[in-house]
């Protein structure tokens, strides 16, 4: 920055020219959110980032993952195919697997960094595009054919439970009461 004059436009070409790979979609504008309005100053959120290495927001680099790229594919990777699976994948799983991927990949890299759920958060967002939010709910309504449908269900279990021949004292929960 200091080299380019604290110009916004100057330092994003620049660090296009020499990264291209971390900043090939980096804006003036972003650079000058970065500075305090007027001085040739970065903002104290900015240094604090810088001292974090926190995420580059939409770069899909992060900071200290940044060098280990088959580590990243293998933590994204891991967390599409869970999602794939049907399991909903919140924050807390995330952090999980991520800080075991690192563990086992990188362990020399937890003594310094800490895989916070806000790290995870920004990580979900930047890198996968995701927002983590609450699971859904089914609406609750009562179908037309509940009569029908409790029938059936009723036989299901029936015809289960004398095909396999289960025990009564196993039967438990069959409607989600103890029952």
């Amino acid at each position: 920055m200091h080299q380019c004059g604290w110009s916004a436009a100057a330092t994003a070409k620049a660090l296009e020219k020499d990264f291209p790979a971390l900043f090939s979609k980096l804006h003036k504008g972003t650079i000058q959110r970065w500075k305090v309005k007027g001085v040739n100053q970065w903002t104290d959120k900015t240094l604090l980032n810088v001292k974090n290495q926190s995420v580059l927001e939409g770069s899909e680099r992060f900071g200290i993952l940044t060098p280990y790229p088959e580590t990243i594919k293998e933590i994204n990777t891991a967390l599409l195919s869970l999602r794939m699976s049907g399991i909903p994948v919140n924050v807390s799983i995330g952090r999980s697997l991520i800080w075991a991927i690192v563990k086992e990949r990188h362990p020399e890299l937890l003594s310094t960094f800490k895989i916070s759920e806000c790290w995870v958060q920004l990580y979900y967002k930047s890198n996968l595009k995701w927002s983590p939010q609450k699971a859904t709910r089914a609406a609750a309504h009562i179908p037309e054919n509940a009569g029908e449908l409790c029938l059936q269900a009723f036989f299901h279990l029936v015809y289960a439970i004398k095909w396999e021949n289960i025990p009564p004292e196993l039967i438990i929960n069959v409607d989600q009461q103890g029952v």
